[in-house]
């Protein structure tokens, strides 16, 4: 082999490298807080606790799960729930006064994948969306 073929091969194993190394700050880092926070929020939907549920509501959020509206979430998402599920992180976006994290549930029953947005403001739970 070549000076010259040498010396591409190992521009071309170091661009490699620096592509990966590059690529791996792109995944998000999942904030350890509000993980805690979103782990809460399911435990209370598989133990169907509305109360546990609204602990961190911003007064907005609170009013609009009314008691029929937390139950319809719980006896959908309970049951998957509880069979086992994986949750993976996938970033954040800043929106106008709010933060909204974002999650991936997967679930050992092998249905769907969830989407979960979790949105605070003010350091309150201000939404939740599953989907």
């Amino acid at each position: 082999m070549s000076r010259a073929q040498k010396s591409l091969r190992l521009a071309a194993a170091v661009a490699a490298v620096l592509l990966l190394l590059s690529t791996a700050t792109v995944f998000a880092e999942e904030p350890s807080d509000e993980r805690a926070l979103f782990d809460s929020l399911l435990k209370a939907l598989e133990e169907r606790s509305r109360k546990d549920f609204l602990r961190n509501a911003n007064a907005n959020f609170a009013s609009a799960i009314t008691r029929q509206a937390f139950n319809q979430m719980a006896d959908f998402f309970a049951p998957r729930l509880q069979t086992g599920f994986e949750i993976e992180y996938l970033g954040s976006l800043d929106k106008p006064g709010a933060k909204v994290h974002l999650w991936k549930i997967v679930y050992e029953d092998g249905g769907d994948d969830t989407l979960a947005k979790l949105v605070k403001r003010n350091g309150e739970i201000a939404g939740l969306g599953l989907e």
